[in-house]
């Protein structure tokens, strides 16, 4: 399912993750561009596509996440899709070594998240609505 958040006031905050539930990994298809003033995808305000998987115990949290650790790289989401448990997305299909490499890193008290290679192109904003129509 693909999901537009610019702006969106409605990610909840990190701090009211329900702890009671257990951390599960997550995996999301993101679609960024840096904030602005920000040349961190290059000197022509790109925008990129990056592949995220976090700890978290739904996929709102999951979502705010990830937008808390791209907030740090100076990047914000424009859309994200096909975000699952981890486990639900290996069980239908198969997923990059590096992917499952970065999994296997996350800690509940240590690394978070993690990205794959950032897929950069040059950014329009009249294409920011690049998975297709809403």
């Amino acid at each position: 399912m693909r999901r537009t958040i610019l702006k969106n006031p409605s990610l909840p905050r990190l701090t009211q993750m329900n702890h009671e539930r257990s951390l599960v990994p997550w995996i999301g298809l993101f679609h960024v561009k840096p904030l602005p003033g920000s040349d961190v995808l290059g000197p022509d305000g790109c925008g990129a596509f990056v592949t995220a998987v976090a700890l978290a115990d739904s996929e709102a949290f999951f979502v705010a996440y990830v937008d808390s650790a791209l907030i740090e790289y100076e990047l914000e989401i424009v859309e994200y899709e096909d975000t699952e448990e981890y486990q639900s997305r290996i069980a239908r299909t198969s997923v990059s070594g590096y992917i499952s490499r970065l999994v296997e890193t996350l800690e509940p008290t240590g690394s978070r998240s993690g990205f794959s290679p950032f897929q950069v192109y040059p950014f329009d904003e009249e294409e920011a609505g690049v998975f297709g129509p809403s």
